[in-house]
């Protein structure tokens, strides 16, 4: 019986972990994409640009609803950065999770992943879209008047 309350209860709690509820405006939101995070974004499509030997395949992107577009942006932003990616890289990842964060005032529950068999051309891929879904959601959140 113990057990399924811990269920029941971690059930409950669980979205709020993952959730992100921005408590700034949405003015300083836009000025610090436009001055930090747009840079940080930029500087990790270098670098991943960089690392990649063959393009990658292009995916569509879903808008996000307007009143969970940061939302949207803090879960993209949440997903983890592999071990065995570059170091440089990695710590370019880092410092513009933690811009995004500062930004809207929300917290990712963990940053670093565990070490997969799926090729690293795949994880930089998937890196290099979720890059790009971040800057058009800041894009249509900045364009929403």
């Amino acid at each position: 019986m113990h057990l399924l309350g811990t269920s029941v209860v971690a059930f409950i709690l669980l979205p709020l972990t993952f959730s992100c509820e921005s408590t700034q405006r949405k003015e300083q939101i836009s000025l610090d994409y436009q001055h930090v995070i747009s840079k940080h974004l930029e500087d990790t499509k270098i670098s991943i640009e960089k690392q990649l030997n063959k393009s990658c395949k292009e995916k569509t992107f879903t808008r996000p609803v307007m009143d969970s577009a940061t939302q949207y942006i803090h879960n993209e932003s949440c997903k983890r950065i592999p071990k065995d990616l570059d170091k440089d890289l990695a710590d370019k990842l880092m410092r513009l999770v933690r811009a995004i964060n500062a930004s809207l005032g929300c917290q990712c529950s963990t940053q670093q992943g565990e070490p997969s068999k799926v090729p690293l051309h795949r994880k930089l891929c998937r890196h290099k879209n979720g890059r790009l879904k971040i800057q058009k959601a800041y894009e249509q959140y900045n364009s929403a008047a």
